[in-house]
């Protein structure tokens, strides 16, 4: 029974660490910047209920800010401002957002696919305090639909945006 085990354990392990190796390396085979700059750099608008949600984002090197605003009834605001963080060792962007009505936002996101970006929100960083997902699944250059996670998984709600600069 043990010889059995053990066969099992040689046979199954290499399996299972190889399937690993090769979903991280695709990942990591994207270059996270030039999609950054190919999807994310420009004026972003979409609606939900009466509200009109537009973010303006530029790249300068491995930094992106982002510019958050709201119009409601007209009057347009400013939301929240956002920075991005990337490193080449994490093959990821730390993302600290400031909210203009109090309190901030931390997210850890990564684009995991051509034309797919998906952030993860923590309470500062910290990896153990998940409070949410989001995914955002680029149909092209100029269109963009945001799905939003609570953390176990099901669906909050969606907004479909488009690049309008």
């Amino acid at each position: 029974m043990k010889k059995t085990f053990l066969s099992m354990t040689i046979i199954v392990f290499p399996l299972l660490c190889s399937n690993g190796v090769q979903a991280q390396n695709a990942t990591n085979d994207l270059n996270q910047l030039k999609l950054a700059q190919k999807y994310w750099v420009g004026t972003w608008q979409g609606m939900m209920n009466d509200t009109t949600f537009v973010w303006e984002i530029k790249q300068d090197g491995n930094a992106i800010s982002e510019t958050d605003y709201i119009i409601v009834n007209g009057k347009k605001s400013i939301d929240s401002y956002w920075c991005y963080s990337y490193k080449p060792e994490r093959n990821d962007f730390y993302i600290f957002g400031a909210l203009v009505r109090g309190g901030c936002m931390t997210f850890i996101g990564s684009f995991t696919a051509e034309n797919k970006w998906c952030q993860e929100n923590f309470d500062m960083f910290n990896s153990e305090k998940l409070l949410g997902k989001a995914e955002f699944v680029f149909d092209t250059q100029t269109r963009v639909t945001l799905t939003a996670f609570n953390t176990d998984g099901p669906k909050m709600w969606e907004v479909k945006a488009t690049k309008v600069k």
